[in-house]
């Protein structure tokens, strides 16, 4: 055994009864960058809670540097120099820079705090990675990227050997990745390992020196970044041949949906019109902060009726514009929210709960609920869905990301919507629940519903729309048939 780094041995990992983790080996070694890759629910955040001492292992051995060791706590493990940067910051957004870099090791004497001090360790862990961020500012005027690099500099304010990155990509533009990656090839230089956890393959294959998969708790194999392609490595992560990641199907479509007439909104929209029509995927692709999810919420009641939002929105020929969430559900308007945790799903109820939401009207006789009725509609959109859970009982938040998605896809589903809305619909799922995701909406195009598709992800918008927007600034700059131009066009069209 290499007495540097990180080695696991054997990791087993029991809830219950049931087996998340199965004799898993997995090494990290010094100064390298680990991409770790599976889909939702194989494994991966399992096996960083071991690594960070969140969880125990069921089973197994784990050394670093030559010598046995257990952690029992996130302290523990960061006293022996592990520390992890959660997708969900962890940071307190009231506090200036410098507070939060230095929580946990302030700086001070006589049980007081040498601010001076605070300031200037900051300024030096910043530097160390080679950014400048004025540390007296207070957290929440930071972009969620200068947010993503004060984690990273918190973790470095103390030994530090292996820092574990849980998805930093998943909200952050292009030009923001590129800088996320420059400062990881930094820690790397400086003998700091990284493990890199992302659902983007190509990241994947840009960043890492080697890349581990799970499948179902069991490690598929570590090879070299440098041996592999995007396709192998798709084919590893969901243990199948995937013949399209875009299975786009084109259909006649109908009559008009859903119209925008003059839409603007105060500091985040200017001029936008656009119609839908059943049977149609409109895409609307644009970078972060373009204005995407502004538009969702302006078709989804979500501004009402105040004065900043001005122009008109007709679902066939009533105006709508000043509906509240509640009268767009009932008038057919179905939102898959970019973020389904707190906006799209009540994480802490069932599924069965989620599922019935929204179809409340299509499931009661007069004012009681029937219940054999919402057990039959829940049960029979599981299977239609695939969603992969103990029964409708089980809670939401014990579900992997791509199911959780699709329970959002099924409220929609239940409530009978003509119009589906989709924010970001892929973000944070793997390469294998994104392909079920894309055939879901070509089952609501086939049925002649109209799909919304806003996204940052220009080959998602160009594989699956049949007519795209390009959004800058709050404005629409562009309008493409998707046959008559090429992804290369798009994308420079967008940035």
């Amino acid at each position: 055994m290499d007495n540097k780094g990180l080695v696991m041995k054997g990791i087993g990992k029991q809830f219950s009864g049931v087996t998340v983790l199965k004799d898993i080996d997995f090494e990290i070694r010094p100064g390298e960058i680990h991409g770790l890759l599976g889909e939702n629910g194989a494994g991966k955040s399992t096996l960083m809670k071991i690594i960070n001492g969140v969880l125990s292992p069921s089973g197994g051995e784990i050394y670093l540097d030559g010598e046995q060791v257990k952690f029992d706590s996130p302290h523990m493990a960061a006293a022996h120099g592990i520390r992890m940067v959660y997708q969900e910051l962890d940071l307190f957004p009231h506090l200036s820079v410098a507070e939060n870099i230095c929580q946990g090791a302030l700086p001070g004497r006589y049980h007081m705090v040498d601010w001076k001090q605070m300031k200037k360790r900051a300024e030096e862990l910043l530097a160390m990675i080679r950014i400048r961020v004025d540390v007296t500012e207070k957290l929440d005027r930071l972009s969620i990227a200068q947010q993503q690099i004060v984690a990273i500099a918190r973790a470095l304010n103390s030994t530090c050997k292996i820092i574990l990155l849980d998805e930093p990509t998943s909200a952050l533009p292009r030009h923001d990745v590129d800088n996320l990656f420059e400062i990881v090839r930094e820690l790397k230089k400086q003998g700091i390992s990284v493990v890199f956890i992302s659902h983007k393959l190509d990241e994947m294959l840009e960043l890492t020196d080697r890349i581990t998969i799970l499948n179902n708790g069991r490690k598929v194999a570590t090879v070299q970044t440098s041996e592999i392609n995007e396709e192998q490595l798709a084919e590893m992560v969901v243990g199948k041949t995937i013949k399209n990641k875009y299975p786009k199907v084109v259909f006649d479509q109908g009559r008009t949906l859903l119209k925008l007439d003059h839409i603007c909104l105060e500091h985040h929209l200017e001029d936008i019109s656009f119609e839908l029509k059943a049977g149609e995927i409109l895409g609307i692709v644009g970078l972060l902060g373009a204005g995407k999810t502004e538009i969702a919420k302006s078709i989804f009641g979500v501004y009402g009726n105040g004065k900043e939002l001005t122009g008109s929105i007709h679902i066939g020929e009533k105006d709508v514009r000043y509906a509240s969430p509640v009268e767009a559900v009932k008038a057919g308007i179905g939102y898959v929210s970019e973020d389904r945790g707190s906006e799209g799903l009540q994480v802490h109820q069932p599924i069965g709960f989620n599922i019935s939401l929204s179809a409340l009207r299509h499931i009661k006789r007069g004012f009681i609920l029937d219940l054999k009725k919402e057990a039959q509609q829940n049960n029979r959109l599981i299977d239609k869905l695939r969603i992969k859970c103990e029964s409708p009982r089980q809670m939401v938040r014990n579900l992997s990301g791509g199911n959780q998605q699709k329970v959002v896809i099924a409220k929609w589903f239940a409530s009978r919507a003509k119009i589906v809305v989709f924010d970001e619909p892929t973000r944070g799922i793997d390469v294998g629940a994104k392909v079920e995701v894309y055939n879901l909406m070509n089952e609501l195009v086939q049925a002649g519903i109209g799909v919304l598709l806003l996204s940052s992800e220009v080959p998602e918008v160009y594989g699956m729309a049949d007519r795209i927007l390009v959004l800058k600034d709050g404005r629409i700059t562009a309008e493409l048939e998707t046959r008559e131009t090429t992804e290369a066009d798009l994308q420079r069209r967008v940035m």
